[in-house]
């Protein structure tokens, strides 16, 4: 497979995915729950300028290949979350039934 792989680069081929899911959250928001979910690690450690970036940097892939994303609004309960990927996902063909999270989720956790 990775021949095939460094094969496909080397003639001009890209490994771009058929579709990436931007789960959207202000990074402020983001960043209180992830506090109550567990210790950051490196990435996530980072300063609120460098999120703020990536953020930009990801709205910006968003509106030149819009049809490559789907956008989920996680500035909401999980619930409401976890309900609109699964619509986004039935919209574009998929076949999907997400279950509810087995995980407990802080209650501590804000839209």
């Amino acid at each position: 497979l990775e021949k095939q792989v460094l094969g496909g680069l080397r003639s001009g081929h890209s490994l771009k995915p058929d579709l990436t899911v931007f789960f959207d959250v202000p990074v402020d928001v983001a960043s209180v729950r992830l506090s109550a979910a567990r210790v950051a690690d490196r990435f996530e450690s980072e300063h609120q300028d460098f999120h703020e970036r990536v953020r930009k940097a990801y709205r910006q892939r968003i509106s030149e290949d819009p049809d490559r994303f789907l956008v989920v609004n996680s500035n909401q309960p999980i619930e409401l979350v976890r309900m609109e990927l699964e619509h986004g996902l039935r919209s574009l063909g998929l076949d999907v039934s997400l279950e509810a999270p087995t995980v407990p989720i802080s209650k501590n956790l804000k839209p």
